[in-house]
């Protein structure tokens, strides 16, 4: 069905909505698959490029984006894990000290969202904690900055249990990521010959790097969360069972993209210990099955990734589209496909 993308630090396989999204990977470094593109191609170059371009801006989203992607090419091991811009003591180490300073008074979730991934990919304990922080407190019910928060297992539950949504921001993200991107586009050198090809418009390209950003970095570990929530680890305080309960009907119910829902489902199905939740976490599971092989048999009936792109591109930017969940319904409502099952519809096995 779909594809997976392993992230680094990130034991959990995650689900990527798009099949393209699985080779867009491979245009971030840190991915440990850059190498393999065709061509003399240095994104690393290009990451920073941008990035000097936003460090001076004026808007928090975008020095936040400047120093997510200067650490995205800090892991690259190319040209830019030696430059002197990224050793301690430089303007990089400023740009994170202006940072931490910024999100203490921000009151910008996206803002806030993208420091928080800026702050894990660099290893910025201080950025992730401030900007975490400070979001929580600005979406006390949203479960997504208590898990890029890197929480420890128990105080996470108990924090979670004002909880009702995952958000994350993620399209968001990606708008941003994406108008950058088109805005300082990519030259000659800094691109593959086999994706210049594939994708031969700087909007296309800037689409394609945006998402494949977002799939490598735009999700926390959730490995903590669920090793805390199976098993005897259920049983290991007289509230773990009923904490891990709520986590996992909010991320199975109330998540913005296909990972965390998926989590939520199966953590629902490990800690359920009754009847109704058991058929809760079946009829969830079933229904995003469905929607997951409708989607795929959607991006994936015999067009070009061309194709697939530009219409990923034209639902980003529709109204009332803010999340990979709302981009995956669309696309099927467009066809006629209902959101929910035939009764007779048994998923596909895949063993």
């Amino acid at each position: 069905m779909a594809r997976v993308v392993a992230g680094k630090g990130n034991e959990v396989i995650k689900f990527v909505s798009m099949p393209l999204l699985a080779v867009l990977a491979c245009l971030v470094p840190s991915t440990g698959c850059a190498r393999q593109s065709e061509g003399p191609a240095d994104s690393t170059e290009y990451w920073r490029r941008v990035a000097n371009a936003l460090q001076a801006s004026n808007e928090l989203r975008e020095r936040a984006l400047a120093a997510q992607l200067l650490a995205l090419g800090g892991k690259g091991g190319s040209a830019m894990a030696d430059d002197a811009s990224l050793l301690p003591g430089s303007g990089n180490d400023a740009l994170a000290r202006r940072l931490v300073a910024s999100v203490q008074t921000s009151d910008d979730a996206v803002a806030l969202s993208v420091a928080a991934q800026a702050g894990a990919a660099s290893g910025d304990k201080a950025l992730v904690a401030t900007s975490t922080r400070r979001w929580q407190a600005l979406e006390p019910d949203n479960l997504a900055p208590l898990l890029f928060s890197a929480t420890p297992a128990e105080e996470l539950l108990i924090a979670a249990r004002g909880a009702t949504r995952y958000e994350s921001h993620g399209y968001a993200h990606v708008r941003l990521m994406s108008a950058t991107f088109e805005r300082v586009p990519m030259v000659p050198g800094e691109i593959s010959a086999k994706t210049s090809q594939e994708y031969p418009t700087p909007e296309l390209r800037a689409g394609v790097s945006a998402f494949a950003i977002w799939a490598a970095q735009g999700f926390p570990s959730l490995r903590t969360l669920t090793d805390a929530c199976k098993n005897d680890a259920l049983e290991s305080t007289p509230t773990r069972r009923v904490d891990c309960l709520h986590v996992a009907r909010t991320l199975a119910r109330h998540s913005d993209n296909m990972l965390t829902t998926s989590v939520g489902i199966g953590m629902l199905r490990r800690a359920a210990d009754t009847p109704e939740d058991q058929a809760l976490a079946n009829a969830l599971d079933r229904n995003n099955a469905w929607q997951q092989h409708k989607y795929y048999e959607v991006l994936s009936s015999g067009r070009r990734t061309i194709e697939e792109m530009e219409e990923t591109m034209r639902l980003l930017h529709a109204p009332g589209i803010e999340s990979e969940i709302q981009l995956r319904e669309a696309a099927l409502l467009e066809r006629g496909i209902p959101l929910v099952p035939p009764a007779e519809w048994k998923a596909p096995s895949h063993g």
